[in-house]
């Protein structure tokens, strides 16, 4: 289906899913910020001290806010 864009889908959506189309955001929301955050851990875990810009500039959507860990907040603001 592609990606979402201000909350709506950029490719064409099937009839039957388009009453669902802000729900099928949030659910593709909710999966980027969950994908985020196991991504985070990782490297935290691998002791990985900076994201290559690459990654960062693919992963991290401009003005939606970074989900933090409690548990590695001070380990996540290297990476970030």
């Amino acid at each position: 289906m592609g990606e979402f864009l201000n909350g709506k889908a950029q490719q064409r959506v099937p009839k039957s899913l388009a009453p669902y189309e802000d729900e099928l955001n949030d659910i593709a929301e909710r999966c980027h910020d969950m994908c985020v955050n196991i991504l985070k851990l990782l490297a935290v875990g691998l002791k990985v001290r900076t994201l290559p810009r690459k990654l960062q500039s693919y992963h991290l959507v401009p003005g939606r806010p970074l989900a933090q860990d409690r548990h590695s907040s001070h380990q996540l603001a290297k990476i970030a």
